[in-house]
């Protein structure tokens, strides 16, 4: 969908503009605007808390995110472990953030939704703080992390 956000942007003179992704999930079109120069920032925002959490620990703790993946065996007991922290959130955004990760990634379509409406959260993410976040990561990590 990137192509058609960017042709559509480009045809109403809106490039540099400042881009509001209203579910932000996994935030694709916004992290590609963003790294491609065609929007100045991004506004992303999800209703569920978790989707807040990892976004959040990605900007704001990203060494400490890095070092969860890399330190996290990929176990059946494990999944169990992150599955509860889901169910009775952690108090740690970063264990949250964390939780969200790990069970995207490891069923098999991505977050399983436990039900519950939260209020909508809102993170912002500027062109510096998404390569600063990125560049981190891949410091902190013998392997770039797959985010």
């Amino acid at each position: 969908m990137t192509p058609l956000v960017l042709d559509i942007m480009r045809a109403n003179d809106l490039l540099q503009c400042i881009y509001c992704e209203p579910f932000a999930g996994g935030a694709g079109i916004a992290c590609k605007l963003l790294l491609a120069g065609a929007v100045s920032e991004v506004f992303i925002n999800d209703i569920d808390p978790a989707i807040h959490a990892f976004w959040y620990s990605l900007l704001h703790h990203t060494d400490d995110l890095c070092e969860l993946i890399e330190q996290t065996p990929i176990t059946i007991e494990e999944w169990h472990r992150q599955r509860a922290a889901q169910a009775k959130p952690p108090k740690s955004m970063l264990k949250l953030g964390f939780s969200t990760l790990f069970l995207n990634r490891t069923n098999r379509s991505g977050i399983q939704a436990l039900g519950g409406v939260s209020r909508s959260v809102s993170v912002v993410v500027s062109r510096r703080t998404t390569l600063s976040a990125r560049h981190s990561c891949q410091v902190a990590s013998t392997q770039p992390c797959q985010h």
